[in-house]
């Protein structure tokens, strides 16, 4: 079994990053409810996410839910055109679902101002990647969205370095190789019988 790769760019193309390919074949980084369990202890080892408490198969049709509305808008940005309309729709309405209300804190060092979440769980941990994708989608960010251009490939990064050019170090090493492998196969002269 294959675990989803964790890109580290963002919450959402992390999310949108669970659909992904191994030697070519599509791989379904999210197939049961453990693996979404799995998943979102990797993630939460980098992201400080809400924790949630159970994860069961409505938690895991509302990731793929949004992950397939993440991978929608990201490829039409990426591509241009598609109908993305129904996809907006879905991400606004998982955002909508995480309140934030301003709230006074008293702390050692006396009163401060904090924006706190009503929504609890599941709720409030699908709003995260939901408004990260918004925070993607809706600002200027939007432009260093990048589909890796490795063959078969389907994940997607930010170009946040001017030299990036793959997604992950693997999918560069794998063109190399091949492009080597072709090179070596087109200078390799035949024995003779």
């Amino acid at each position: 079994m294959h675990e989803a790769p964790i890109i580290g760019d963002t919450l959402a193309l992390d999310l949108a990053n669970t659909h992904f390919a191994v030697r070519g074949k599509p791989v379904e980084g999210l197939p049961n409810k453990e693996a979404l369990e799995r998943w979102l202890m990797s993630m939460d080892a980098s992201q400080d996410l809400p924790p949630v408490s159970v994860v069961d198969s409505a938690c895991l049709a509302s990731f793929i839910e949004l992950r397939d509305a993440i991978r929608m808008v990201a490829r039409a940005l990426i591509v241009g055109g598609g109908e993305i309309g129904d996809a907006v729709d879905r991400i606004n309405d998982f955002a909508r679902a995480n309140h934030m209300n301003p709230r006074l804190v008293m702390e050692h060092t006396g009163l401060v101002s904090r924006f706190e979440s009503d929504a609890v769980g599941v709720r409030q941990l699908l709003a995260e990647f939901a408004w990260d994708a918004i925070d993607l989608f809706g600002t200027e960010r939007k432009k260093l969205l990048r589909s890796c251009p490795a063959p078969d490939c389907p994940l997607f990064f930010t170009k946040d370095h001017s030299r990036r050019k793959w997604c992950q170090p693997s999918c560069a090493n794998r063109v190399r190789a091949a492009r080597a492998y072709r090179k070596h196969r087109r200078t390799a002269v035949p024995e003779a019988h």
